[in-house]
C-alpha cells in the first residue's frame, strides 16, 4: 500500500538526491558539534573560576540545577550584564555549590539542537522549491505562442 524507502528514493532526480545528501550531511554536523561541546566542557567549578567567566556561553550543552532543573548562567542578561556583575554572579553559584544549595549537572540542550538541525534545512527546502517553480513559471512565460 505505502511505498518503500527504495521505490520512494528512486523518485527523487539528481538535485533532490544532492539536497538529502547535503540535509544528511548537515544534521550529522549539528549532532557532531554538540558530542564535541558536550565533550569539551570543564568541571563547572573551573568554568566559574575563569578570571572572565563563561558559563552558559555554549550554544547546544548547558549547566543546569538538577534539583529544580534551572539554567545555570553567568550572563542571564546579555544585554545589561558586565563584568563585574559575572563575576559576582559566578561567586554566588560557585557559593551555593559549595554549601550545596544547588546541584549543578551537565545536560544538552535539545531545544537548540533541534532548531539547528530542522530550521536550517527545512527552510533551503522550501526555497529550492520556491526558486524552482519560479524559473519554471517565467521559462513556461516565454515558450507561450501569442
Amino acid at each position: 500500500m505505502f511505498p518503500t524507502a527504495k521505490e520512494l528514493l528512486g523518485r527523487l532526480n539528481g538535485w533532490q538526491r544532492i539536497g538529502v545528501i547535503l540535509s544528511i550531511a548537515w544534521a550529522i554536523a549539528m549532532v557532531t558539534a554538540t558530542a564535541i561541546q558536550y565533550s569539551e566542557a570543564e568541571s563547572i567549578e573551573a568554568e566559574l573560576s575563569r578570571d572572565w567567566p563563561t558559563l552558559g556561553t555554549k550554544f547546544f550543552v548547558r549547566w543546569y540545577d538538577a534539583k529544580n532543573g534551572s539554567s545555570l548562567s553567568v550572563w542571564a542578561d546579555k544585554r545589561t550584564l558586565t563584568y563585574p556583575d559575572a563575576r559576582d554572579r559566578a561567586n554566588l553559584l560557585l557559593s551555593q555549590i559549595h554549601s550545596g544549595t544547588i546541584t549543578p549537572m551537565l545536560g544538552i540542550a535539545y531545544h537548540r539542537l533541534a532548531l539547528a538541525l530542522f530550521v536550517p534545512i527545512t527552510l533551503l527546502w522550501c526555497f529550492a522549491y520556491v526558486v524552482t517553480w519560479l524559473y519554471k513559471w517565467v521559462r513556461n512565460g516565454f515558450r507561450r505562442n501569442v
